[in-house]
């Protein structure tokens, strides 16, 4: 944690910096969501990112922390009875090797969150550090991440055999940050290829204590054939939106898809910790500028949101500045608002139930 505030406590300063050149996942764009990138927004954006799916309270200071984490600490000191219990041929078919199908286990957001999405932010971290000239960056973003992960494990609230967090720390976070050293790799994403991250800005809301607005979203653009103005976006995380993007010229993009998303978590097995989750559809648009979001609206049909509509720093100016918009629409009223900074944390006011 130590390494998280510090980080923050660095950008906050404006130390001395150094260049982005060679750089792939990270530009220090004053604009968009990458103005609003750094450890302590990361940590919060990944660490709560599930928050909604496990909790009908979202009061920071209400979580089960303690217990989660005995459980999560129980868990990694019983590894083998974990995986024993579960059943490891159950464990390789839902946890390790896509054999079950989009519906039959974890696989699906093991490889596209653990080990490429938050594989590929961990090098954006390295960069972000070593562009603070913080020392040892690659060690900095792994301590960053692996709290990341941690806090994202004790918000899902475990049991304490859990093999879905135990898979998560132990292996696909791990081999996610093995396998982003790999410069080809970072090369092969980072051109007409590319992965970038466009997290969520963090709310802290009043007067109910909440900490809302909070995801880690990647996307993914990719060329289609026979066009340069046009290409192919996934984006991805607690939503999935298939679409186009389409080149408004300067670098930016406007881009719309349509897909469906996660609405809540069901624990369907208690004793194994098998869990399942309900899907609505998700209408996506999003506007960036050189893969820095702008603005976002997410159309959706949960339990309670109609719409969530993000609007970056670097979009709008008021009162010669330059904030971060937030703005949830709820299916009976509640409506929530809130106004972010470029450290990428914001505060806002709603009334009435969250979820």
């Amino acid at each position: 944690m130590r390494c998280v505030v510090a980080g923050a406590a660095l950008s906050l300063a404006g130390c001395s910096r150094a260049s982005t050149h060679g750089a792939r996942f990270y530009g220090a764009k004053t604009y968009g969501s990458e103005a609003q990138f750094n450890p302590l927004s990361q940590l919060l954006n990944e660490g709560f990112n599930n928050l909604t799916l496990y909790s009908a309270d979202l009061g920071i200071a209400r979580q089960p922390y303690r217990k989660s984490l005995a459980n999560l600490g129980h868990a990694l000191a019983n590894v083998n009875d974990a995986y024993r219990r579960y059943g490891w041929r159950r464990a390789l078919t839902n946890e390790f090797f896509p054999a079950t199908g989009l519906e039959g286990g974890q696989w699906l957001p093991n490889y596209q969150d653990h080990l490429f999405g938050s594989g590929m932010v961990s090098v954006r971290l390295e960069e972000w550090f070593r562009f603070q000239q913080v020392p040892m960056p690659a060690l900095m973003s792994y301590l960053t991440m692996t709290a990341s992960h941690a806090l994202n494990e004790v918000v899902e609230q475990p049991n304490p055999l859990s093999v879905d967090a135990l898979t998560d720390l132990l292996v696909f976070d791990n081999l996610g940050f093995l396998l982003w050293r790999s410069g080809r790799l970072q090369q092969a994403l980072s051109g007409r290829v590319s992965l970038t991250s466009w997290a969520l800005q963090p709310v802290f809301t009043g007067p109910t204590g909440s900490i809302e607005n909070t995801g880690q979203s990647f996307v993914l653009r990719f060329p289609l054939p026979r066009t340069s103005r046009w290409r192919g976006i996934y984006y991805y995380g607690v939503n999935h939106v298939l679409g186009v993007s389409r080149s408004m010229g300067h670098g930016r993009w406007l881009s719309a898809g349509l897909g469906a998303g996660s609405n809540v978590v069901v624990v369907s097995d208690s004793a194994t910790d098998t869990r399942t989750v309900s899907l609505g559809p998700r209408l996506g648009v999003f506007y960036d500028r050189e893969n820095s979001l702008l603005a976002s609206l997410m159309v959706e049909n949960s339990r309670g949101t109609l719409a969530t509509v993000n609007v970056y720093p670097g979009l709008l100016r008021i009162a010669g500045s330059s904030p971060g918009i937030w703005l949830a629409i709820r299916k009976r009223g509640g409506h929530r608002v809130g106004l972010t900074m470029p450290l990428g944390l914001g505060a806002g006011y709603g009334k009435g139930q969250v979820r």
